[in-house]
């Protein structure tokens, strides 16, 4: 015969276990990295458009700009290989993908930048750099990896409005002479959009 008591339910009264409040700050830092992560990529990369006004106005030309930012970047990504006692592949297929990354997502698209940082203001370039994921979806549909969408389309139309909001009025662009810029902008976040694809295929 079983005993009852042991299939008897636990008193109402027994007190909930107790959260420790380390384990509580642990938490809502776990959950608050990836947005500070984000908020802090996100000012870097929009200061660098100023910084590159700034550079090329104190006389540094923009493909010294463009090589040693390429070279930072570089020594910081060998570095944590380093650190982490990871290897870079260095097969023929990985060498022609570090090519062309390295072509579509730095020499032009930097070239293209700094030398326009100098005819418009860093506030339109980040406008432009703003069409990369207009410009990734929509190559992404015409070789059918990306389904079409209604609302993303609708997207894919402000950001072509807001282009050109930029480029048709005379008060948002006075000097005319600056409109080629704009298209030189538009044509490095294609090159980005195009590095985009090269990861994904």
């Amino acid at each position: 015969m079983t005993n009852p008591s042991s299939s008897s339910p636990p008193p109402l009264n027994t007190p909930a276990p107790k959260v420790n409040h380390n384990q509580q700050q642990n938490s809502c830092l776990a959950r608050s990295w990836p947005w500070l992560l984000l908020l802090i990529l996100g000012i870097a990369w929009g200061g660098t458009f100023s910084l590159a006004k700034i550079a090329v106005e104190e006389g540094a030309h923009p493909l010294g700009v463009n090589y040693w930012q390429a070279l930072i970047g570089a020594a910081v990504l060998i570095s944590y290989l380093v650190v982490t006692r990871q290897s870079l592949p260095l097969g023929r297929n990985y060498l022609s993908f570090y090519l062309i990354c390295g072509f579509l997502g730095s020499v032009v698209p930097g070239l293209l930048y700094f030398y326009a940082v100098t005819h418009i203001s860093p506030g339109v370039l980040a406008i432009t750099i703003a069409t990369v994921p207009i410009m990734t979806y929509i190559a992404a549909t015409l070789i059918k990896i990306e389904r079409r969408s209604i609302f993303r389309m609708l997207g894919v139309c402000c950001g072509v409005l807001s282009i050109a909001l930029l480029i048709v009025p005379t008060e948002s662009l006075p000097d005319r002479s600056a409109v080629p810029w704009v298209f030189a902008a538009i044509v490095a976040a294609a090159c980005y959009s195009g590095e985009n694809l090269v990861g994904i295929l």
